[in-house]
Parts: structure tokens; sequence; C-alpha cells
């Protein structure tokens, strides 16, 4: 139980919900990764490119945000020194669009002017003058959904000339449909040989289960609320995790609708019930009766078929996986 939790109001226990974070071993051996690479980068080594892809809902945007902590920008001298910039991919992206964009990132203040190709010099100069040394393009999976065959093949050329020019490590992040960006240009392929895949948490092996009830156990810990409410109980975890399908950005949600419903009916404790009624108003409507993990109807089947809410419609291709827990759970 989180100290005071009793004077807290309604709004301020969801916002403690909302910033509840849970650093697992899986998340953290990527982190770790990432952070590694800077630091051969930093020792003199080449730079090291990653492609980091991942369902919506497992923690990539939480990851770069952590990378960003761990570097945090400082000023010396009157200087801003950057170590990490994100730049967030534009909805409809063009080379130009893209190199606005990463204006934007590293403070131009006239980001939206000039030439694509003045665009990309002065990044070069600010990147340089910057001293920074990660550069992060986040939501790459835009260039595959609003792009065109054209548009997503000048966008790679850009990509590679940039990164080559730049000298940094480079982390491209984005749903798993965003290696095929990777796909139309065979240098930018290379470049990002080096895949890292954050899973949702499995259930099906004792292993599974145990790290995914440590992960509950830790959040039941850190909730703002009067006593444990027993997350990691067999029979709750199990329902909880078919309601998030493994991934803890769904699982969070699914906790602030419960709480939520649980306040709005002046209860002190979660039940089933309050599940039950959340997951129908915050993860699918059509989540009633068996098709709900919280019914006493449900059939313990994953949600993850056509027109249900963890379906995957676009094939991820092969790829190099790392499980949640499998090199850590004992």
């Amino acid at each position: 139980m989180i100290p005071h939790a009793q004077a807290m109001n309604d709004t301020d226990r969801i916002q403690a919900i909302e910033s509840i974070s849970i650093e697992h071993p899986y998340f953290m051996h990527a982190l770790k990764s990432l952070q590694h690479g800077m630091m051969v980068r930093r020792s003199g080594g080449k730079p090291r490119h990653t492609l980091l892809i991942g369902e919506a809902g497992v923690g990539k945007t939480y990851l770069v945000g952590r990378l960003e902590s761990m570097n945090p920008s400082i000023e010396v001298d009157g200087v801003v020194r950057m170590p990490v910039v994100v730049v967030q991919t534009p909805p409809i992206p063009t080379v130009k669009n893209l190199a606005e964009a990463t204006l934007q990132a590293l403070g131009d203040p006239f980001a939206g002017r000039g030439t694509a190709s003045n665009m990309r010099d002065r990044a070069l100069a600010i990147i340089r003058n910057a001293r920074v040394e990660k550069l992060i393009f986040e939501e790459l999976h835009h260039f595959i959904d609003h792009g065109g065959q054209s548009a997503s093949a000048a966008v790679a050329d850009w990509l590679k000339a940039f990164i080559d020019c730049s000298g940094l490590c480079v982390l491209l992040t984005g749903l798993p449909r965003s290696q095929r960006i990777l796909s139309i240009n065979e240098q930018l392929r290379r470049r990002f040989s080096s895949h890292l895949v954050l899973e949702a948490f499995q259930y099906d092996e004792p292993k599974d289960q145990k790290l995914f009830r440590s992960v509950l156990n830790e959040i039941d810990k850190a909730l703002p609320l009067d006593e444990m409410q027993g997350l990691a109980k067999p029979e709750l975890a199990r329902r909880l995790y078919f309601a998030s399908n493994g991934l803890l950005g769904y699982l969070m949600k699914l906790l602030v609708g419960a709480v939520e419903v649980m306040t709005a009916q002046s209860c002190r404790r979660l039940e089933v019930e309050h599940f039950e009624t959340a997951f129908t108003e915050v993860i699918w409507s059509n989540g009633i009766g068996k098709l709900n993990p919280f019914s006493p109807d449900f059939s313990y089947e994953r949600l993850d078929q056509f027109e249900q809410p963890y379906n995957v419609s676009i094939p991820i291709g092969k790829r190099t996986r790392f499980k949640a827990g499998e090199r850590y759970a004992k």
C-alpha cells in the first residue's frame, strides 16, 4: 500500500496508478542492451544501430523514455548537450517532413524552413554542436501504413544517408510491420541487422506464469489502495493475462478502469465484477459473456481472432525473438 492512500482523492489515485512502472527482467535486458551500445560508441567503437519492434502496449515508448532519463540533456558553457534525441515520425511521412521532425526534436526554432537538403545539413550541424550520441526515430510503421512505395523508398534512402553522415547510434522503433521499410533498401537493412523484439508476456509454461504473477504482485504493492488486492492469485492472474494478452499497457489501462468502477460503487476492494465491467468499458465493448475474461462463462481462449481486440492481421515475418522472462525466470 502506498503511504497515505486513504488521504488520496479519486483523481490523485488514478494518476498514481497511471504512473506505476514495473521494470521487469525482459525490459531491463532491452534497456541494458541499448545503453551498452552507447557506451561502446563513447569508447571509440563503431555505432550500433538497432530496430526495436513490438506490439502496441508492450512498452516501447516507456523504454525510450527510460533511455532518455538515463542520458539527460545538460548545459555546458552555454551550450545544451543532448545525448539522446527522440524524433516522432510524422503520421503521413515524406522526406521533407521527416527532416522537419528531426529538426524539431533537435530544438531548431525554424524547423520548417528550407529544402530537405538544407534541413539535413542543419540537423547534422546541431547534432555535432549538441554532441548527440543516439538518435531515435519512433513510430516507423507510419511509413508502411500511410506512405506509398515511392515515399517509403525515398525515406529509406534519406535515412541511410543521414545515418552515415551523422555517425550516431540510431534506434528505429515501431510495430512489427516496420521491418518492411528495411526490405526496400539493402544498405539500410545491413545497418539494422540487429533487431530487438519486445514481446508480450506468455502464460503457457509454469516459468511464464511465475514471471507474469511476479509482475502483478509488484503492481499490487504499488497500487494506491488500503491493502493488497491479490492480483497475483492464480485464478485472477490467469484472467488478467487473457484480458491484457500479456501486454502491460493494456493491463494498466484495465486496472485504472477497474479502480474507477470500484470507486464509483463506493467499494473498498477490487472484485472480479469491477474488472468485468472495466474490460467492456476500456478494452473491448463487445467483450460480453463468454468473450469477457472475467465472466464465469469465459473459455480461456486468446482474444486474437478477427475483430477481437488482440488480432494482428498483418504477419510480422521471420525474426529473432527474446520471449519475456525466458532467460530470467527460475
